[in-house]
């Protein structure tokens, strides 16, 4: 039974009760799709 869902992830109890070692599953399409669209790392500027 979930009790908390998201689009990339899904926290899991068998009672629905929430615990801090609650079993998280992730959606690893969504999370791939999720990479793709970030910008591209910028260069930094040196300053010396």
């Amino acid at each position: 039974k979930s009790f908390m869902e998201g689009r990339e992830y899904k926290h899991v109890a068998h009672d629905g009760m929430p615990w801090d070692n609650s079993p998280c599953f992730y959606n690893l399409e969504e999370i791939d799709r999720w990479i793709e669209r970030q910008a591209s790392a910028r260069p930094r500027r040196h300053l010396a």
